[in-house]
């Protein structure tokens, strides 16, 4: 939990390497284990292998998306510099009116947040807009009964 939802702002969120860790491998061995006595338990073992192979596929699919799809600099760089192209010219040979004026700020604030909103939702556990904690500590809290 304190890898993937950090406390501090400014932490990065760590989901780890891509191999399946010992605690995960184990689980998997032990539901395996498992001999089921009746026709409900064998549906709950069947159950319950296929949540581990989906947590686990989940999390592999999230180990993939943290690593592959950083935005470079480079790109965020040509994309405000040719906005700002864009928007000067947009003023450059119409006379100046309260509504083109108005209309031009609130299309370049528009834009901006769409670019603040890309940028955000790159890193669902970190930033401003964030995935939220709460329901996995509810079912962590919940577990421990």
């Amino acid at each position: 939990m304190a890898q993937i939802w950090p406390t501090a702002v400014e932490q990065e969120s760590v989901l780890g390497a891509a191999t399946v860790p010992a605690g995960g491998r184990a689980l998997y061995i032990d539901i395996l284990a498992l001999t089921p006595s009746g026709d409900m338990q064998a549906i709950l073992k069947g159950e319950a292998l296929r949540l581990a192979v989906d947590l686990a596929q989940s999390r592999q699919i999230l180990i993939a998306q943290q690593e592959g799809h950083v935005i470079p600099v480079h790109f965020i760089i040509v994309v405000a510099t040719w906005l700002a192209i864009l928007y000067c010219s947009f003023g450059l040979f119409s006379p100046f009116s309260a509504v083109a004026g108005g209309g031009l700020a609130l299309s370049a604030i528009s834009v901006c947040a769409a670019f603040f909103l890309i940028l955000e939702l790159a890193g669902p556990f970190e930033g401003l807009i964030r995935l939220p904690s709460a329901p996995i500590n509810n079912i962590l809290a919940h577990l421990g009964h």
